[in-house]
């Protein structure tokens, strides 16, 4: 039923768990045979739109608007009315009305009335009249915390104009109606950087924040965003004021297209230090104190009972699960509020944790396992290019994290990391990671264009031609189950070795990105010329034929030949390795934003890709 190939995207329907209905007259196609793909396809859709002026004419249907605060679906009608209200009064007197006026007020509540002809599928009853007196009455406020959402927002909807994601429609109503008091203090005109904060939350609760004391933890992409907010606020900016933050990381040249108060003069010192000082350059009066200790309990002695129970708030601000757990526990154990915030890649989370009043962070599952891939379909039988992308990451953990660790461990005590492994692996799995080693040790110690190029063509070879060929091996094109059912089929795509090719511009990206880390693995510095050096050397460097690679299952006991192999290979390591200290070697962090990891992760998948027969994807994708 080859015919189905060339019809482009069908429309389909679910007719159950084990059947769809693409639409297709199929009785002149040719006879099923087995297998076959389906791939989801996001089809186009054309959207337009009109201009503030057209739009504020037209009828105001909310009904596919997006609303940030579900409890109430009458306020976009609200915000609406009070736009309305507020620009025929600026289109009338040629100025905002004054703050905090009452009487200009009711004359942009009165003008907005005109208006409730336009509204749609509301009661008309359900309009907050009180909603449109306070925008009204606060419509000359600029405040950092709606500032900051709507920038991001709008910086947001300019990226959509590319065509990949699905814009607003229209409109996108915002308030924080939520965090005005119940009564509003009398308004007395202050002429202050805060005047505005003044005249909606008035002088005390401006005073409570100036005079907080914070502990942050992070002053990363999150902890920048946060520290310009505290300094244009006036948080921790009263005399008795204070943001405590800290970071054990430095600022590296990938952090800085993101984390916008550091600049390229930056590029080594302190994430606290710096940022703290940012804070401080936007406003004078901003008080900190900067560390670069982690919050762990090791460090107990530093961030000990004193130092928290002075603390108003806590914030966390880091990307991993065990410092937000940890620092979790701490605050229920002393009572603190925890505001928690955390990225992961499109999706975000804030939460505000009250201690012994609201569920705390460890009360809900952890996000981490939400979109896990099992393991043997990353390792072995992949079937879409998100576990091509996984195996690609794993590639970079295998050879430039665990590598340069077990490296360190081996210099540092041999017998015992070998005696370690023989508890935890198997002949041939102790075999690989000395294999591993002595490669990683004999790169550093040539020290050469050629000698990395080697190494890497070595990896290439041994992940996508050797494995590839193994598996076949174990499991041939025909085999046949015990069910009677093909072993490879829809769920199990059947590989294809890969061997390198030159003239193959993935091939030749991955060899490269693998010589540049080694090259950072090693401390040394490679020069733009290197790239066409390493090229000509993976080109000339014919790698040995395929070999089977018999894994053989662990026993918990190694038979005299084992024994041997391991020993010998024990040797060779511990000969090349006579001299090295721990140092020699340090494993990379891992960072979504470094070009090179992102073109070896990049090149694997999609090679992975092309040995699977799934559709590759750009470089944008995988990072």
């Amino acid at each position: 039923m080859v015919e189905l190939n060339n019809l482009g995207p069908l429309k389909i329907d679910v007719e159950n768990r084990m059947c769809i209905n693409v639409g297709v007259d199929s009785r002149k196609f040719g006879k099923y045979v087995g297998g076959g793909l389906v791939e989801s396809v996001k089809m186009p859709a054309e959207r337009s739109f009109v201009s503030l002026e057209e739009a504020l004419k037209s009828s105001g249907d909310f009904s596919d608007t997006p609303v940030h605060d579900y409890s109430d679906t009458n306020v976009p009608a609200s915000i609406y009315l009070g736009l309305h209200g507020v620009l025929d009064f600026f289109a009338k007197f040629g100025r905002l009305p004054n703050l905090r006026d009452n009487d200009e007020a009711n004359k942009c509540l009165s003008l907005a009335q005109e208006h409730m002809s336009c509204i749609t599928n509301i009661e008309k009853t359900n309009i907050d009249f009180k909603t449109l007196l306070m925008i009204s009455r606060l419509a000359r406020c600029e405040v950092t915390h709606v500032t900051s959402f709507i920038g991001g927002a709008a910086a947001q909807e300019v990226l959509k104009y590319v065509g990949k994601y699905t814009p607003l429609n229209q409109w996108l109503f915002y308030e924080t109606i939520m965090t005005l008091p119940d009564t509003m203090e009398e308004y007395k005109k202050a002429e202050s950087r805060y005047a505005d904060y003044i005249a909606i939350y008035g002088e005390k609760v401006m005073k409570d924040i100036s005079e907080m004391k914070i502990f942050m933890i992070g002053a990363g992409a999150l902890g920048c965003e946060l520290i310009k907010g505290f300094s244009l606020m006036g948080i921790c900016c009263g005399d008795e004021g204070n943001l405590h933050c800290t970071d054990n990381d430095f600022i590296e040249w990938t952090n800085l297209n993101r984390q916008f108060l550091f600049r390229q003069t930056d590029i080594g010192k302190s994430k606290s230090d710096t940022a703290c000082n940012a804070g401080k350059l936007i406003n004078k009066d901003f008080k900190y104190t900067s560390y670069k200790e982690l919050v762990i309990p090791e460090t107990e002695h530093k961030f000990n009972a004193d130092f928290w129970e002075e603390k108003d708030v806590i914030i966390g601000a880091v990307d991993n699960m065990a410092a937000r757990r940890y620092t979790n526990g701490r605050c229920l154990w002393y009572g603190k509020t925890y505001l928690d915030s955390g990225t992961l890649g499109p999706r975000c989370n804030s939460t505000v944790i009250i201690a012994n009043k609201s569920r705390s962070f460890t009360s809900v599952p952890d996000p981490e396992g939400t979109d896990q891939i099992p393991m043997c379909t990353v390792k072995n039988f992949p079937v879409r290019i998100e576990h091509t992308i996984e195996w690609g990451r794993s590639v970079f953990n295998d050879y430039f994290v665990s590598t340069a660790k077990e490296v360190q461990e081996f210099v540092k005590d041999g017998k015992g990391f070998v005696e370690h492994l023989k508890t935890l692996q198997n002949a041939f799995g102790i075999m690989q990671i000395l294999e591993r080693i002595k490669y990683l040790i004999s790169a550093k110690n040539k020290n050469t264009v050629e000698m990395c190029t080697e190494y890497a063509r070595t990896v290439f070879d041994s992940i996508f031609r050797d494995c590839i060929v193994s598996l076949l091996r174990a499991h041939p094109l025909e085999e046949i189950q015990e069910n009677g059912l093909k072993f490879w089929g829809i769920s199990r795509r059947p590989p294809t070795p890969v061997n390198f090719d030159s003239g193959n511009p993935l091939h030749n990206l991955f060899v490269i990105s693998f010589v540049k880390l080694l090259f950072r693995l090693f401390k040394k510095e490679f020069k733009p010329e290197y790239e066409q050096l390493v090229i000509s050397a993976a080109k000339e460097n014919i790698s040995k034929e395929a070999l089977e690679l018999e894994e053989m299952k662990p026993t918990g006991v190694f038979n005299d030949s084992e024994l041997k192999a391991i020993e010998k290979e024990f040797e060779d390591v511990v000969g090349m390795s006579k001299g090295w200290t721990e140092e020699e070697v340090t494993a990379i962090e891992f960072e979504k934003d470094d070009d090179v990891i992102v073109d070896l992760i990049h090149a694997a998948a999609n090679i992975r890709a092309d040995s699977y027969d799934i559709k590759q994807v750009d470089v944008l994708l995988n990072a």
